[in-house]
């Protein structure tokens, strides 16, 4: 339950509802397609880190640290977008289907899901693995639905809602990539961050 707990807070799939509005305002008639293609592209790439994240960043001499402050990078990047207003453009022009990028990557399934995933794929023994892999498949689900229902939440909300909703959300973001920097900073330079 802890691992559902922690990943669920670092997903957010309730900060996704603003940004997969945005990058599908173009064409809505295509949101429940992004929405799927978005979930199962989550769940892959969390899989995908859970079993071999840690060899991949072995792989490329790439520290915990390092990946986590150039992921939170992007993260803050997006927040401050978010707060601006330009949440469209935190990434420029959408080429092809916002589902992976941003909406997987670095939405759902960004540096703090993967660091989550990979650190408990270190960790964990098979008879935990199951456990832990119904968990991603779950709140990938969970992040599908959400999407799904963004319309009907946006129609709600209206634009001045979803409007306060986002920058909220934005400063959540940002405040969520600056505090994973400090963790990770700390992490490298003990004594420097208190």
């Amino acid at each position: 339950m802890m691992f559902f707990v922690a990943l669920f807070s670092v997903m957010n799939p309730l900060g996704a509802i603003p940004p997969f509005l945005a990058v599908t305002s173009g064409d809505p008639s295509k949101r429940p397609k992004v929405a799927l293609q978005a979930g199962l592209t989550t769940v892959l790439i969390l899989l995908i880190s859970y079993f071999v994240g840690d060899a991949i960043l072995a792989m490329f001499r790439i520290e915990m640290d390092a990946f986590r402050i150039a992921g939170s990078v992007l993260i803050a990047a997006a927040g401050w977008a978010m707060i601006m207003g330009r949440i469209s453009t935190a990434y420029g022009e959408v080429q092809g289907s916002p589902a992976t990028i941003p909406l997987s990557i670095p939405w759902l399934a960004g540096p703090g899901a993967i660091a989550v995933v990979i650190a408990l794929g270190e960790e964990s023994v098979w008879a935990f693995a199951v456990e832990d892999v119904v968990i991603i498949v779950l709140l990938g689900i969970i992040s599908t639905v959400l999407m799904l229902l963004a319309s009907p939440i946006a129609r709600v909300l209206r634009e001045e809602g979803l409007d306060v909703i986002s920058r909220l959300f934005g400063l959540l973001l940002l405040a969520i990539a600056i505090g994973s920097i400090l963790t990770a900073l700390s992490h490298a330079f003990p004594g420097l961050v208190r």
